[in-house]
């Protein structure tokens, strides 16, 4: 018997009267890094995707930074090459790297 496999780029998600659509594509990611008395401060914007987002960061080589899931912010970094995984509610992933200098 043959298998048949559907493939959609878009997920429609409706809640509370709201209609969501979500092309994970049009997820991103934009990091905003702060400096203040020495301490280095990472924040990660979201823009597209559905709410709430799942936040992980970790180092280049996969040491996890942060534990915190629902924190889009770590401070305290040092020095070095790190990255942030973010997924939406639906499962769109994306991943931004940046660097601490």
């Amino acid at each position: 018997m043959p298998k048949i496999l559907f493939i959609f780029s878009f997920v429609f998600i409706l809640c509370g009267g709201a209609t969501y659509v979500n092309d994970c594509d049009s997820m991103k990611l934009k990091t905003v890094i702060t400096t203040k008395e020495n301490v280095v401060s990472v924040e990660v914007k979201v823009e597209n995707g559905v709410e709430p987002f799942r936040y992980f960061f970790h180092t280049a080589k996969g040491d996890i930074v942060s534990y915190d899931l629902k924190s889009n912010k770590v401070t305290g970094l040092l020095m070095g090459d790190y990255l942030c995984t973010v997924y939406d509610s639906i499962g769109c992933k994306r991943t931004v790297k940046f660097k601490v200098n």
